[in-house]
């Protein structure tokens, strides 16, 4: 996970179910490691494996990265017009005070969280039913992803249409205001990335701007400080986040934790 914006699928494809059952498998295998000493070589080789093989479901961005990647997809015009900040939209979370503190189990009712419903009483159903309500609340006629799911790790849940309008604004964006765009968002010279960024803003800048892969398991590629030093790293996150945003549209979207 990162210091920033932890970004979760609500819903996974059935072609990569496979890869988070490894997954599970790698981190499980690690876990059960734990208790050795940190430079144990068998508990190392776990967390190589877990490293390999990463949740398919996460995708994770620091608070600067994030930031970069809003503004790209601000001009592009995929985030709707932020009603909340301009007054024009409230949003009313459910009280949760009258909500009884313990399911039916006896464990604790946590208000941020969602527990299956046959564990809950009926007063714990109807709070986490208006709370994923306000969680997923987009304005009628606000085309795209809401600014403000964005803006805070508050459990924000971007819809699968707003991942879609999102795509779609893209897709519409002509090759040259690509480049303008990216150019816009990285504050170094580009001509220090020379060949990397002609051939990185060949790729994301072409007719239709699909990138082929499914998704990108690599790790990110970032600075400590989680700023991209280069145009072409920050097109290859850019790749990364279409990427995560068609698997949104695909599924039910994703959390914003």
């Amino acid at each position: 996970m990162t210091t920033g914006y932890d970004l979760y699928l609500l819903d996974l494809p059935e072609r990569l179910r496979p890869h988070l059952q490894k997954h599970r498998e790698a981190w499980d295998r690690y876990e059960s490691l734990r208790d050795l000493a940190h430079d144990d070589p068998d508990r190392r080789a776990a967390w190589d494996a877990c490293e390999a093989m990463p949740d398919p479901r996460y995708f994770g961005l620091s608070i600067s990265g994030i930031a970069s990647v809003r503004a790209a997809m601000g001009a592009a015009g995929m985030l709707a017009s932020d009603m909340l900040a301009s007054g024009e939209s409230q949003i009313e979370f459910p009280d949760w005070r009258h909500v009884p503190p313990e399911k039916l189990d006896g464990t604790p009712f946590h208000p941020d969280c969602y527990y299956p419903a046959e564990v809950c009483t009926p007063e714990q159903i109807a709070y986490m039913d208006a709370l994923d309500g306000v969680r997923r609340y987009r304005p009628e006629g606000n085309s795209g992803i809401q600014t403000w799911k964005l803006r805070s790790n508050d459990y924000w849940i971007v819809n699968a249409d707003e991942c879609a309008e999102a795509l779609q604004a893209w897709a519409s964006v002509e090759p040259e205001r690509r480049h303008a765009i990216i150019e816009s968002v990285v504050a170094e010279d580009i001509a220090e990335s020379g060949s990397g960024w002609i051939e990185a803003m060949g790729n994301i800048c072409g007719s239709d701007g699909d990138d082929p892969r499914d998704v990108r398991l690599e790790p990110l590629v970032v600075t400590p400080c989680g700023r991209y030093p280069t145009v072409a790293a920050f097109v290859a996150v850019w790749f990364d986040w279409l990427a995560f945003l068609r698997l949104g549209a695909e599924g039910d979207g994703f959390m914003v934790e």
